[in-house]
């Protein structure tokens, strides 16, 4: 059997139980569930391609779509179209084999591109790269080279998480663009930005670990963070619920980049693998690989592994008037599988400093590790309320000499 054959009958018992609306595109799942698809992809294929052909020489691009396609290919937006759909619906299954052209589902290279109330579902049958820095599969990809585009009230969701590949449901580049009131699900990542001006806000954003790998998270799952900024500048992440991650609930860092201005305000943020908020350098702070001035405000973090708000190796920061909290449920929900049981945590790097952690309700367990964690030197800690732990530093250390501790207060 061919390659392209087995990949299609392999997804073809998935794909044919995607029945999110009776009597949209119906197809017969009785007999030859292979061929039926394939045709389906062939009809659909045609048909949005003469629909986007009749675009092209209008002065207001908008693709209406009322049904799902089935796409075995990418579809590259022309500038300034806009699709417009009725809900989730509506929209594009893309079945991606691991071939070049199958990399990616909906791809926007130039500007003023809107997407707005449809569904996008994809799956892959096969893990190519085995690498979460080269995904095999990427939803929707918006380049370096695009500006000023929009996505609103969308479906993004891996259909089929129980097969292993890498994937980003929504990977944005470029500057001014805008994801709002969206549900992303299931993606290896499932928001990743790098560029200036980005607004996220609103989203509900969770890869389901729990419930897709059992015991701990590896650095082979292919289920890592809920929202990843490495090489941003003056981007904003709003009022988004991000939940059940494999890795980082919000994930800003250097890796070779530099991320600077970010915003992060009023999140609720809870029960990730790793940490809740995670704002950290990769690797030795440099000219080209720094994060700083990064706003951490009004957000609502609890119950994640690792420390619910970590910054390590940045500068120039304020974590303020957020509420953190480790409750009884965290023991229940790791079974054992225990991280650093912390609050607020200043990271060991000696380039963590000049940030400002104040004005915080901080509740942790008795036996948590501490409220507040302080390494780095010109921090200030303060006037933050805390109960169940104090504020840990290395008694051993001149960490008071170079650090404010102050006006914090205690209660068992």
């Amino acid at each position: 059997m061919k390659r392209r054959s087995f990949i299609l009958s392999a997804l073809s018992l998935y794909l044919f139980s995607f029945d999110l609306k009776a009597g949209v595109h119906p197809l017969d799942t009785r007999d030859n569930n292979l061929e039926s698809l394939k045709a389906r992809i062939h009809k659909d294929k045609m048909e949005l391609n003469l629909l986007l052909s009749q675009l092209a020489h209008e002065n207001k691009k908008v693709l209406s779509v009322n049904k799902l396609y089935y796409l075995d290919e990418a579809v590259t937006l022309p500038d300034g179209c806009d699709i417009i759909g009725t809900g989730k619906n509506s929209g594009f299954v893309f079945v991606s084999e691991g071939r070049p052209e199958t990399k990616y589902g909906l791809v926007i290279r130039n500007s003023n591109n809107k997407l707005e109330n449809f569904g996008l579902y994809f799956t892959s049958s096969h893990n190519i790269s085995n690498d979460i820095s080269k995904p095999d599969f990427i939803c929707i990809f918006i380049t370096e080279t695009a500006l000023n585009c929009s996505l609103n009230n969308l479906f993004v969701e891996n259909y089929t998480p129980d097969l292993f590949f890498f994937s980003h449901c929504v990977r944005v580049m470029g500057a001014n663009h805008s994801i709002n009131n969206c549900s992303i699900i299931n993606g290896s990542m499932c928001l990743s930005i790098r560029g200036q001006d980005i607004t996220v806000l609103n989203n509900q954003v969770t890869n389901n670990f729990s419930s897709r790998v059992k015991g701990p998270w590896r650095p082979s799952c292919d289920v890592w963070d809920g929202i990843v900024m490495e090489g941003c500048k003056q981007c904003s992440i709003i009022e988004n619920h991000i939940y059940d991650c494999g890795q980082s609930g919000i994930y800003c860092g250097g890796n070779g980049s530099a991320s600077s201005n970010i915003s992060i305000i009023k999140n609720t943020v809870y029960k990730n693998w790793n940490r809740g908020i995670d704002i950290g350098v990769t690797g030795k702070v440099t000219e080209k690989n720094f994060v700083k001035n990064v706003l951490i405000t009004g957000n609502i973090v609890f119950d994640n592994r690792e420390p619910q708000i970590w910054l390590n190796g940045v500068s120039g920061s304020e974590v303020s008037h957020n509420i953190v909290n480790i409750t009884p449920n965290y023991k229940k929900f790791y079974r054992g599988y225990y991280g650093g049981i912390v609050g607020i945590a200043l990271g060991s790097d000696s380039r963590t400093e000049n940030n400002s952690v104040t004005l915080n309700e901080v509740n942790v367990m008795p036996e948590s590790v501490a409220a507040i964690t302080v390494y780095g030197k010109g921090n200030s800690v303060r006037d933050n309320n805390i109960k169940g732990k104090g504020v840990w530093y290395d008694e051993k250390s001149d960490v008071l000499s170079h650090n404010i501790v102050i006006n914090n207060v205690i209660t068992k």
